[in-house]
């Protein structure tokens, strides 16, 4: 209570005093024997209602005690079924829930956890994931400040998150895990996982690495197999033992035939095996067809010509071959890509086939090119020749994003050679590199490429492409990072295929129960990628020939749509997009695969370190009633005795109000009897 509202106290009794003497020894006329309990009854009725209309408040502290808190998380996921031990869990935790000593004690709150965590009471035991670390998260954020030791029923199995076992858990949160589950050690072979290359080109070997794990005591002799519909393409005899209980296998398996081939790699099973299903893994590689016939026509003898060769080579997909401008001109159907090297005169029927039948071509100019010819066979770019040669070096033009390629030191790199002039280009080109005569950077192109009606074109204007090769091996001690750049050229070069606007990312193969996403990207007329677009995915499953329609939401830069939830099964899809006449499509297979069940016995380990590292213990199904007594009597679960103040106003005490009326009333009465009234 403040000094202000004392002294207001001491005023109101001061003022209740004056008017109830003034009220009946100067103001009254009468005499009575009773005037003093009048006066008496109207001091103390002024005085009350003055303390009410005062409403002094003073502080009330009340105790109360204050219950720990006792978290039971229960392990909803599916593994618990699979080792039948959902009845024990049930049971486990009825015990607990019910104890007398335990309710006296705590304030019990009940969780049931999986791929979420849900408060309440669950028994299906479905769960498709397990997120162990998550449930303790949360069990640690919600408590937080709080005594609530964790009571842990489950096998102590995680398949998604951080290790569990070493995480820091808060002052008044220990965890005692009640281990479900075989604890003893079951006898299990696995295909763990199998690292693979998605793409390969075809005739190559691609590396496949397969880790294999053992689980058990005693000896074992075990047979690997990599099968490709059903033939045998990789074997191998394996021994395992309680040491030596994992392996790691590399192998080269050929991509025989375009297109994406399956495997299965599998090791055979042990007698009374429990868990077959992690003893085989598929996989899938696509072969791509990147072999490219390359032709070189030149009419002179150059290093360069030899240069290329060898480069261009230096892929095993690309052959090149040979030719002088008076070669057979039905021979030119054979090959995807035709070099044009220094053209003249003589290679007019060369041009006109090439440019009939839109086939690639990549022209390099020197000082031996006949410009006059080569400005009126064709019109894509044009150059005032002034028979005057200069050495050109490069400049890297870093906007430049027809193909990514990395620049290895082009700038200072020999000059090439060519007769001065400008170039006017009259199509859309992108310019790679641009000239640089005299250490002066120029607007002028020195190669650049361009599309045209579904055909790619390159234009170098300069001769002595070779010092390049040979400056790279004098800087790096190989030609390999020159030999990449020219092979990425002249990959794009040989590819006339349109780029597509609708591309679709997939893979062949998915888990069931596992989160998986198709993706896609769609670009405008000028390949820009579109973000107004609407994409449609039709999912068809094979063996009913059911469809759904799925939208595909827009992402930073993707459209996705979300599959999870599909049954085991193949499926085809087609996306669409919008209005336009665009689709693509492809088939997927969702594997009969169910992460919860590859667990063969309880995680007794991470369970045991998990009670270390928290302050807790560890118990077993038939150990329930230690751990109730664990519990009680453990001094930081006591229950805390703390006090709350309360500030409470006279106000609400009501019989100040009828004490009020009870004196008027009194008085009234009293004075009405005596006849004072």
């Amino acid at each position: 209570m403040t000094a202000s509202t004392i002294i207001l106290i001491l005023l109101a009794a001061v003022f209740a005093f004056i008017a109830a003497f003034w009220f009946y020894r100067i103001r009254s006329k009468k005499t009575s024997r009773y005037l003093v309990f009048f006066a008496v009854l109207r001091f103390l009725t002024i005085f009350f209602i003055l303390l009410l209309l005062i409403n002094p408040e003073y502080s009330k502290q009340n105790p109360y005690l204050v219950k720990p808190d006792l978290v039971i998380a229960v392990d909803n996921s599916a593994s618990i079924s699979f080792f039948e031990e959902e009845e024990t869990s049930v049971t486990i935790r009825d015990q607990l829930q019910q104890s007398e000593a335990l309710n006296e004690q705590f304030n019990i709150n009940l969780l049931t956890f999986g791929q979420r965590v849900e408060s309440g009471v669950k028994n299906e035991f479905n769960e498709e994931q397990t997120l162990l670390d998550n449930a303790l998260n949360t069990i640690k954020t919600t408590y937080r400040d709080r005594v609530a030791p964790i009571v842990l029923i489950s096998d102590g199995n995680q398949t998604f998150g951080a290790d569990y076992s070493f995480r820091t858990q808060l002052p008044g949160q220990p965890v005692y895990p009640v281990v479900l589950g075989d604890t003893a050690m079951v006898r299990d072979l696995a295909v763990s996982r199998v690292n693979v290359n998605r793409y390969s080109y075809l005739g190559n070997e691609f590396p496949v690495e397969v880790f294999l794990n053992y689980s058990g005591q005693e000896e074992i002799e075990t047979t690997f197999t990599i099968k490709r519909d059903n033939d045998v393409v990789f074997q191998q005899t394996l021994r395992f033992n309680k040491e030596k209980n994992s392996t790691v296998l590399t192998t080269n398996l050929k991509a025989s035939r375009i297109g994406t081939a399956v495997y299965q790699a599998s090791v055979s099973s042990l007698p009374q095996e429990k868990n077959l299903g992690n003893n085989l893994k598929n996989f899938a590689i696509e072969a791509i067809d990147e072999k490219t016939e390359v032709l070189i026509v030149s009419d002179i003898s150059h290093p360069d010509i030899g240069m290329l060769k060898r480069s261009i080579e230096s892929n095993e997909q690309r052959k090149v071959t040979l030719k002088n401008s008076r070669l057979p001109i039905n021979e030119l159907n054979a090959y995807q890509l035709v070099i044009l090297y220094q053209p003249g005169l003589s290679f007019r029927p060369v041009f006109e086939f090439l440019q009939k039948n839109n086939t690639p071509f990549f022209v390099i100019t020197g000082t031996k090119t006949n410009w006059n010819f080569l400005n009126i066979i064709q019109d894509d770019y044009q150059k005032e020749w002034f028979r005057q040669a200069e050495n050109i070096q490069a400049s890297v033009n870093t906007q430049y994003n027809v193909f990514s390629f990395e620049d290895i030191g082009f700038e200072d790199y020999p000059p090439l050679r060519d007769d001065l002039g400008d170039i006017r280009i009259n199509v859309p080109a992108e310019i790679l590199f641009y000239q640089k005569i005299r250490n002066v950077s120029l607007e002028t192109p020195l190669l650049f490429t361009y599309e045209k009606e579904n055909s790619r074109y390159g234009v170098l204007l300069g001769e002595n492409l070779w010092k390049w090769r040979a400056q790279r091996y004098l800087d790096a001690n190989s030609f390999e990072d020159f030999d990449r750049f020219l092979g990425k050229l002249i990959f794009y070069l040989a590819s006339n295929t349109r780029k597509q606007r609708l591309t679709v990312d997939y893979e062949p193969f998915y888990d069931e129960n596992t989160a998986f996403r198709l993706t896609a990207e769609f670009f405008n007329r000028n390949y820009e990628f579109d973000d107004t677009a609407s994409l449609d995915l039709i999912l068809t499953n094979q063996k009913d020939s059911a469809r759904r329609a799925l939208p595909m939401l827009l992402k930073s830069g993707y459209y996705e749509a979300d599959l999870n939830g599909l049954p085991a099964g193949d499926y085809e899809f087609t996306v669409k997009a919008g209005n336009e006449n665009i689709s693509r499509s492809g088939s997927f297979k969702v594997l009969d695969f169910n992460i919860e069940r590859q667990f063969l016995r309880a995680d007794i380990a991470r369970l045991g370190t998990l009670a270390e590292t928290s302050g807790g213990q560890m118990f077993f199904p038939n150990e329930w009633e230690r751990l109730v007594e664990t519990l009680i009597n453990d001094p930081a679960n006591k229950a805390i005795q703390k006090s709350k103040v309360e500030k409470v106003s006279l106000i609400d005490f009501r019989f100040l109000l009828f004490l009020v009326v009870f004196l008027l009333s009194l008085e009234w009465l009293s004075r009405k009897y005596s006849g004072y009234v």
